[in-house]
């Protein structure tokens, strides 16, 4: 955090929070150029609240920017570990824990409108000041490594590995690739039908992926 020692923890995510309410409400500005007065306003502060914990307008809209980034858990340990406790103790083979866990994940995410600010927050990255662009490449690279965790554990736990030529990190390019093209498109659905049958072309998918990135024979199916 770019802010003033001795500041209130509670106090800065409550204006982070209301930050990124005031972004779902009226779309991402450009240049992100999120103004505090709007922010404190959300949240019933006063500027100077927001000036006892930042030193600028510019430093706010950083912290901001890792949070929106952040905002829907996207690769949060324990999400993961909640739906990969459940799917261990319901599948007995490696593909239907990678099924289980990917529904219950993508399911999680199409629920929140704050994942899809996240992703049009990346896609206009090219656009932001270079300190924001460099908090949202990072805050990336955290979710990439997170994932790869998942991923890694999984396999481990089976005893399978990637095959070669691919990698693990491949592999969970891949996969996050997978799941963030397919909750864009599932946002364009008009019909429960339709939702469902793209979460299961989801699954699907990642079986796919990992059928043919990884070591899984018949055995493990």
């Amino acid at each position: 955090m770019r802010g003033k020692p001795g500041a209130s923890e509670q106090t800065r995510e409550e204006l982070l929070e209301a930050g990124l309410r005031v972004l779902l409400r009226d779309g991402l500005p450009p240049g992100f150029n999120v103004k505090v007065t709007d922010v404190v306003k959300e949240a019933n502060r006063t500027t100077g609240a927001a000036y006892q914990i930042w030193q600028s307008q510019q430093d706010f809209r950083l912290d901001l920017a890792v949070h929106v980034a952040r905002s829907v858990s996207y690769a949060d340990p324990t999400v993961l570990a909640a739906t990969l406790e459940a799917a261990l103790a319901s599948e007995d083979n490696i593909l239907g824990v990678v099924n289980a866990v990917g529904r219950a994940y993508f399911e999680h995410l199409v629920a929140r409108p704050e994942f899809y600010l996240s992703l049009h927050f990346w896609a206009t990255a090219d656009n932001l000041p270079e300190t924001v662009r460099s908090a949202v490449q990072d805050s990336y690279r955290e979710i990439q490594s997170s994932f790869e965790a998942f991923f890694g554990f999984v396999l481990d736990h089976f005893g399978v590995a990637v095959a070669e030529p691919y990698t693990l990190e491949s592999l969970t390019t891949a996969g996050t690739a997978t799941t963030e093209g397919m909750a864009l498109r599932y946002r364009f659905a008009t019909t429960d039908k339709e939702r469902e049958e793209l979460t299961l072309l989801y699954v699907r998918m990642l079986s796919s992926l990992l059928q043919a990135m990884a070591d899984v024979t018949a055995d493990d199916r």
